[in-house]
C-alpha cells in the first residue's frame, strides 16, 4: 500500500492533463517541487518523562517501584525538557540521598557545565567504578543531566542514582534522623503522578555531545 502523500502526488499527476483540457489552459511540463519538512537540531526532547522525588535515599523508592506501573515518572512541562538528578553525600561519606525531576534543557546543561568547570567539585563528583576511583567525596553535592546519543530519547533517563557506574558506598548508610540536606525535605511518594505514553526524541547537535564527552574524559583522567 502506498503512503498517502505518495498516492496524492500520483493522483495529481494523473488528473492534471484532464483538468487542463477541460479548462482550455495550456499544458506545461513544470517539475513537481517536493518541500521537505525542516529538521530542527539541538532542541532537546519536546515530550519526555522523568523520575521525580526529593531527598529520597532509596533509588527504588525514588523511582516509585512500590507504586507499580510507571512509578514516579512525571510528564515534563518545559518546552525543551531534560531529566536531572542531584546526589548528596553525607559528612561521613558512607551514605547518600537524591533529588530527581524535570528541568529546562538549557538550564540543565548550564548547571552541569558549572559543576564540571570547578576542578574540585567536578573531580569529587565524577568518580567512576570502572576507573577504580574512590567513592564520591563526603558532603559532595553532584548535579547530573541525562546524556543520549544523537537523536536518542531521554524519556525516563534518570533512573539511576546519579549516573551509571558512579562510585558509591556498597551500603547506603544515609540516616534521615542524623543526615540532613538543607532545603530538601523528604516527601514520601504514595500516589503515582499522571503521565502520558511515549516520548518524542529530537536530535541534539553532534558538537555538543562530543564536547561533553571530551570534558568528561578530561575530568576522569585528571
Amino acid at each position: 500500500m502506498l503512503p498517502c502523500d505518495v498516492l496524492s502526488v500520483f493522483l495529481l499527476a494523473a488528473l492534471t492533463p484532464f483538468a487542463s483540457a477541460s479548462t482550455g489552459a495550456p499544458q506545461t511540463n513544470a517539475p513537481v517541487v517536493v518541500v521537505e519538512e525542516e529538521v530542527i537540531i539541538g532542541v532537546g526532547n519536546v515530550d519526555v518523562r522523568c523520575y521525580t522525588c526529593d531527598n529520597v535515599y532509596d533509588n527504588d523508592e525514588c523511582n516509585g517501584v512500590h507504586l507499580g506501573g510507571n512509578g514516579t515518572l512525571t510528564q515534563c512541562t518545559q518546552e525543551r525538557s531534560n531529566c536531572f538528578s542531584i546526589l548528596k553525600m553525607n559528612s561521613a561519606g558512607d551514605g547518600y540521598t537524591t533529588q530527581k525531576g524535570c528541568m529546562d534543557w538549557d538550564e540543565c546543561y548550564d548547571r552541569f557545565y558549572e559543576m564540571m568547570a570547578d576542578p574540585i567539585v567536578g573531580g569529587e563528583c565524577m568518580r567512576i567504578t570502572v576507573m577504580d576511583h574512590d567513592n564520591v567525596a563526603p558532603d559532595a553535592e553532584c548535579f547530573f543531566c541525562c546524556f543520549s546519543v544523537e537523536g536518542g530519547s531521554q524519556d525516563a533517563c534518570n533512573h539511576a542514582m546519579g549516573v551509571q557506574y558512579l562510585a558509591l558506598p556498597e551500603t547506603n548508610n544515609w540516616d534521615p534522623s542524623v543526615d540532613k540536606w538543607e532545603g530538601h525535605e523528604p516527601v514520601e511518594n504514595t500516589v503515582a503522578p499522571d503521565v502520558t505514553e511515549g516520548a518524542e526524541a529530537v536530535a541534539r547537535p553532534l558538537a555538543t555531545v562530543i564536547g561533553l564527552n571530551v570534558l568528561l574524559l578530561y575530568v576522569l583522567l585528571a
